[in-house]
């Protein structure tokens, strides 16, 4: 790779047509924290200009690859780190946004670091694991939670519609972020393009599976080398896992689960009592579990299912 891994990332970025934002008009509001080890995300505010073309000062998040991840990378490491900005630059190409995939703002070049960082929306009601695990929400409407489920299937209804398509491969819900609107809660999906950056570890050897591993679909456990190759009826497993989160509160399956085990022998995971999934998401969850991945149901047949249980 003649050209510096900087100036290739910048170039694909522009290509795209991804705006660079000034960074001077950045005004940090908290400190770095880190985010699985691999990037550094910093909430503040920046002058951004909206879609009717007002510039005005807004709510920030800049997602930046951490150093130590940069550095002395062989040439195979250094593509996954460009396909990674590609895929997370490729969703901003299409010029309408989708309601439930995160919309980056643009990149800003920081000094010190490698590489760019992303802008993209800050969400103060952060994620929805840690969302419909807090306390005050325990008692979210059934109606809320489908809602929140069928955001995200029209999420992946929308990677999955691309071409060629995007497969998330981590669907889950720390991957998820809540926004409030009227009393109604909206999901966003995160992380569509970092999946293939996971791949390596923080400090550039080869990984094994991830730690989200209670979300991932069999196929995937079993046979590992499919975790090179997903595909979208991975995704709407990882759907299932993830509504049964967002219905329990609960990980799929227990941390003392062995996940081959389980997986080599059918379970799926465990139905909870009826007052957290009633009898029809149940069955949809069902679907979405089947042993054989061409059976499960597509995500836009997710969406359209979970549209038909959410009572109005």
């Amino acid at each position: 790779m003649s050209e510096s891994l900087e100036s290739i990332v910048i170039a694909n970025l522009k290509s795209t047509g991804l705006p660079e934002l000034d960074l001077s008009t950045f005004e940090r509001k908290d400190f770095h924290f880190p985010n699985r080890g691999r990037s550094l995300l910093t909430k503040g505010e920046m002058r951004i200009k909206d879609s009717s073309g007002k510039v005005k000062k807004t709510k920030v998040v800049l997602k930046t690859i951490s150093k130590p991840y940069t550095e002395d990378l062989d040439e195979r490491q250094k593509e996954k780190l460009i396909q990674y900005f590609a895929r997370e630059a490729g969703i901003w190409r299409y010029s309408e946004p989708h309601a439930n995939i995160l919309r980056l703002f643009g990149y800003v070049q920081v000094p010190g670091q490698m590489l760019p960082s992303l802008v993209m929306p800050y969400y103060s009601k952060g994620s929805a694991r840690g969302y419909v695990r807090r306390q005050e929400n325990r008692d979210l409407p059934t109606r809320e939670r489908i809602r929140l489920a069928r955001d995200i299937a029209r999420g992946l209804e929308f990677l999955h519609s691309l071409s060629p398509a995007i497969v998330h491969r981590d669907v889950r819900a720390t991957n998820v972020l809540i926004e409030e609107i009227n009393r109604s809660v909206k999901g966003v999906l995160i992380d569509f393009g970092s999946a293939k950056l996971f791949e390596i570890d923080a400090f550039g050897a080869n990984s094994t599976l991830p730690y989200s591993e209670a979300w991932m679909p069999p196929e995937y456990i079993l046979n590992p080398a499919d975790y090179s190759n997903p595909t979208t009826y991975g995704d709407i497993w990882s759907l299932a896992c993830t509504c049964y989160e967002i219905f329990t509160g609960k990980d799929p399956y227990p941390r003392y689960v062995d996940l081959e085990d389980a997986h080599a022998h059918g379970d799926t995971p465990a139905r909870p009592p009826s007052e957290y999934i009633s009898d029809p998401v149940w069955e949809f969850l069902q679907c979405c579990w089947n042993s054989v991945p061409q059976n499960r149901p597509t995500a836009k047949q997710a969406a359209s299912r979970l549209q038909e249980l959410t009572p109005w």
